[in-house]
């Protein structure tokens, strides 16, 4: 007999619905249980572009890999506008928020008792983005030495007034993630004082 697919479970929130296989999950933190992928639909008028995100469980936490914006037949294109909407902390922690149950035993066999969280309910939404927020935590970068000493070579050779731009280009982060590890470059002195480039 062939192996069929489940079929997908559909979570709908304030601003779209989710598909997930139920089945398939992995633990999240201690007490939820996380689809390893969900596909979330994100709704908008009708002349606007529609946006899907694509969630995957990677050790236990929830990200983001893959996020497509598409203009609708007859609506208008994709606009910098709409990229700049796309709010993707806010969206993945609401979004897991939404469908990962909450684990409060475990049955003879330990396989997880889940109870569903009440939906639209304020504690239990609070309470699943913390979870969410957690797990994500987790997952960045702890800044090493070595990281700020290459840091600090990047803004050291690098023309006076573009040095934070251009470690912010050459590491691919956020200007503020760039001027922060600058400052912790030169806190162990590996940036000798002078003006901010």
């Amino acid at each position: 007999m062939p192996d069929h697919p489940r079929p997908l479970t559909r979570a709908d929130f304030t601003y779209g619905y989710a598909e997930f296989d139920a089945g398939d999950t992995v633990r999240m933190g201690g007490d939820r249980l996380l689809p390893r992928r969900i596909t979330a639909y994100i709704t908008s008028a009708p002349d606007l572009p529609a946006t899907m995100l694509t969630i995957e469980a990677r050790d236990g936490v929830p990200v983001c890999t893959a996020v497509t914006v598409t203009a609708k037949d007859g609506g208008r294109e994709v606009r910098a506008v709409d990229l700049r909407a796309i709010k993707l902390e806010d969206w993945i922690e609401a979004i897991v928020a939404e469908v990962a149950p909450t684990i409060v035993a475990s049955d003879d066999d330990g396989r997880p008792i889940i109870v569903s969280p009440a939906p639209g309910t304020p504690d239990a939404q609070r309470l699943a983005v913390a979870a969410v927020r957690a797990a994500r935590h987790g997952t960045r970068k702890t800044v090493t030495e070595d990281h700020l000493r290459t840091v600090a070579e990047v803004y050291n050779a690098a023309d006076p007034r573009r040095g934070i731009k251009t470690v912010e280009e050459r590491f691919g982060t956020s200007y503020r993630t760039a001027a922060r590890w600058i400052a912790a470059a030169r806190d162990k002195g590996f940036i000798p004082e002078r003006d901010e480039k």
